[in-house]
């Protein structure tokens, strides 16, 4: 995008915040992420977060199995 473009839609765009309503500017606010630049990823527990990558880790290998699969090899845990 050139100069002249991104100054259009900045324009633009500060006139649609301008006459938006309450819950589209909670919306806005959430994306910029104007109060709080943390990442979600930085709250997890480090357990979560090993636990995590590890699944990673291991879909990547290709150590996965299909839902079906999971589903009858941990049949007797589930709900009847």
């Amino acid at each position: 995008m050139s100069g002249p473009e991104v100054r259009a839609l900045r324009s633009e765009i500060k006139k649609s915040i301008d006459s938006a309503d309450e819950k589209i500017l909670r919306v806005v606010y959430h994306i910029l992420e104007i109060e709080n630049e943390r990442d979600w990823w930085d709250d997890l527990p480090k357990e979560v977060q090993q636990s995590i990558d590890k699944g990673v880790k291991q879909a990547n290998k290709g150590q996965i199995i299909s839902h079906d699969a999971f589903l009858k090899r941990n049949k007797k845990w589930l709900p009847k």
